[in-house]
């Protein structure tokens, strides 16, 4: 059952608080926020350009929220898993819905309406409303309605919808989770994977507005099978599978496959496998004591030589200096 609560009536209790470091020019802390059975774990790092916080929420059932605020919002959403849905009302009608490996870039002016939250892990980064001009100027014409909207106090969502985290976002929002800084440093490398997880997502919201390739329909059943196919590639990624195999598990053919994943996710399935395998290989080098053939085989390689090779051209160095 999906209860609703009005935070005017009913806090939104914060449980816990814990300062992790603080100085002139950011905050970082640890939060524990409830309301009854609805756990929400925050730890967040704070300027006064940007907010980053890292959520890991449990909620045995959905939980609509009331919210009200003057103040502009400007944010880019990562959702890893689980899922939450926004539905305002004030300026002009304004919904949206961020699942599982999905993410989106949006300005709300105020926020007035109802927040569902639910059990997710994600990321949020909230930015200052001049923080999109100030990084891309006025360039770009895909910003221009989107920043319009913010001179002119409307929401507005980058792209009209939530798109899928690409493999490229992943690698970056990696290094944010695994940042080996603190301080002032680890503010500076912050601001530089903001602006590089910005470039990405103005590049996929392009290239999901490109006529370059035309369109196939994908029903709401299609999605989900996509989605299932991209997490098939993951899970499996110690024992590959091929394109055949692959529309087999899911229940779809393979061209239709092949197009569909590519119009939703921005990539070809060869590309994001192999992403994702340089992504995890530079994971288990950088935090396991394994040598780099069984991070080879890890991976689904059965040759720790092409595996070598793959690696140095993705990333500028061998597998070897990695690990030093």
């Amino acid at each position: 059952m999906n209860e609703r609560v009005d935070l005017k009536d009913v806090p939104y209790l914060l449980l816990d608080h814990q300062v992790i470091s603080e100085a002139p020019g950011y905050h970082e802390c640890r939060d524990r926020y409830g309301y009854k059975d609805y756990r929400e774990n925050v730890v967040s790092f704070k300027t006064d350009r940007f907010y980053v916080g890292f959520a890991r929420s449990q909620a045995p059932a959905p939980l609509t929220v009331k919210v009200e605020e003057a103040e502009p919002h400007l944010e880019m959403n990562f959702t890893f898993s689980g899922g939450s849905a926004i539905h305002l009302h004030g300026h002009r009608k304004f919904e949206l819905e961020i699942g599982g490996g999905q993410q989106a870039l949006f300005v709300l002016p105020d926020i007035k309406g109802e927040l569902t939250l639910s059990s997710r892990d994600a990321l949020g980064i909230h930015l200052s409303p001049a923080f999109i001009r100030e990084t891309f100027g006025d360039e770009l014409p895909v910003l221009s309605g989107f920043t319009g909207d913010i001179d002119n106090g409307r929401p507005s969502i980058l792209g009209n919808r939530s798109l899928p985290i690409s493999a490229g976002m992943q690698a970056r929002l990696n290094d944010l989770i695994r940042c080996p800084y603190t301080g002032i440093l680890k503010k500076a490398y912050y601001e530089a994977k903001i602006v590089e997880l910005l470039t990405l997502h103005i590049d996929l919201v392009q290239k999901s507005i490109s006529p370059a390739a035309p369109a196939i329909r994908l029903s709401k059943d299609d999605i989900g099978k996509l989605y299932h196919a991209r997490e098939l590639l993951v899970q499996r990624m110690d024992d590959p599978c091929t394109i055949i195999d692959l529309s087999r598990m899911v229940g779809m053919n393979d061209y239709k496959l092949k197009l569909g994943f590519r119009q939703l996710f921005g990539t070809t399935v060869f590309a994001y496998f192999s992403d994702m395998r340089m992504i995890k290989a530079k994971n288990l080098l950088a935090e396991q004591d394994l040598t780099v053939a069984e991070v080879a085989y890890s991976v689904g390689y059965r040759n720790p030589q092409h595996f070598s090779s793959a690696f140095k051209r993705k990333f500028g160095v061998s597998p070897g200096q990695m690990k030093r």
